[in-house]
């Protein structure tokens, strides 16, 4: 019997990734003439993460993939794919590669996915592999490229994280894209009809090793993305969903009120009142989430303290000094000796 794994979303909404305007800029496509295809608002690059609607994220891969044609540049999800790298941080790569195997690393990423997209995705493992599958929840139907992309996503992960070329055993679509070709050339399968969108691997492949894996900064970092998952309801108080943010964006450098109103889909100054009115501020609430984060990170003694800094969005580990420092009166060095004693 196979083991499933289901992430459900957690609202009908999709999130635009911070690193797409880059990758279209990369792969030589007009973010502009991109947005004006797809009726989007022309500032919407400059206030990513934002939350779009289903049919909104799908009028932007539409207007992407049309912009790609017209070029005469073969099918988009490909042309994106070549431009991912590991300088991007995102929770679903940083989810992936710090996993210690192909099958942990789709089962962690279909986990956090239900925060980011209205997209449901099925993990199942059995003696003969690994299958991923993922669908819309009816009546959306997305542009056959979406799927294709996601897939595509899949494959480069495993590819980089494991450092062989796998191939997976086999890929569906419920709309067969044009240039079978190239994805037949990158997927080492041609891509058959189906009714669900589904990639399957075989059972070698399922169990190799990530190189990148790195599980001192996953047991670090799991529990505050899996406080993320359980506060992104609207329940939640405006501090819970700003540290919450926060959680997701310090990796990435990202610490202004901008980016996680940006994140939360709130003006800067509804977020500022909303705090406000909990007699916090963003200020508050951002050195506040540092010092517990810092806390959590050192007790686990793997972590360097450079990494530490990273977690926690700071350019070099001198800033994490002094602003530990000034938390705690000690050194991160100090602290952990505390710990331990």
């Amino acid at each position: 019997m196979s083991e499933s794994h289901y992430a459900d979303p957690a609202s009908e909404s999709c999130l635009v990734p911070a690193m797409m305007p880059a990758m279209i800029d990369a792969i030589g496509a007009s973010t502009d003439s991109v947005l004006r295809r797809s009726g989007l608002p022309k500032d919407l690059f400059a206030r990513l993460p934002a939350a779009l609607t289903p049919q909104q994220f799908f009028a932007l891969w539409s207007a992407l993939d049309d912009e790609v044609e017209s070029n005469g540049d073969g099918p988009m999800p490909l042309r994106l794919v070549e431009q991912v790298n590991l300088e991007y941080f995102d929770p679903l790569i940083f989810a992936f590669l710090n996993s210690p195997n192909v099958t942990t690393g789709f089962v962690r990423m279909a986990s956090y996915k239900k925060v980011t997209s209205a997209l449901r995705v099925k993990v199942d493992t059995s003696p003969a592999g690994l299958t991923v599958e993922q669908w819309w929840p009816a009546p959306l139907h997305a542009p056959a490229a979406v799927n294709l992309a996601a897939h595509a996503f899949g494959v480069w992960l495993v590819r980089t994280a494991t450092k062989i070329d796998v191939q997976p055993v086999r890929v569906t679509s419920p709309d067969l894209p044009e240039h079978m070709d190239a994805y037949e050339q990158f997927f080492g399968v041609p891509i058959t009809l189906g009714s669900k969108s589904r990639i399957e691997f075989s059972a070698i492949d399922s169990h190799r090793p990530l190189l990148t894996s790195n599980d001192s900064m996953w047991r670090a970092f799991q529990p505050v993305l899996q406080k993320r998952l359980t506060e992104i309801d609207a329940g939640a108080s405006a501090e819970d969903r700003v540290r919450a943010a926060l959680v997701e964006l310090l990796p990435a450098g990202e610490d202004s009120i901008e980016a996680v109103a940006r994140e939360l889909t709130v003006s800067t100054r509804t977020l500022q009142r909303q705090l406000q009115a909990e007699e916090t501020s963003f200020q508050s609430v951002l050195n506040s989430t540092r010092e517990r984060l810092a806390h959590h990170y050192l007790v686990n003694e793997n972590l360097t303290n450079a990494e530490v800094a990273f977690l926690l969005g700071y350019e070099d580990t001198r800033s994490f000094y002094r602003a530990f420092r000034s938390w705690t009166g000690m050194s991160p060095k100090q602290a952990r000796v505390s710990y331990v004693a």
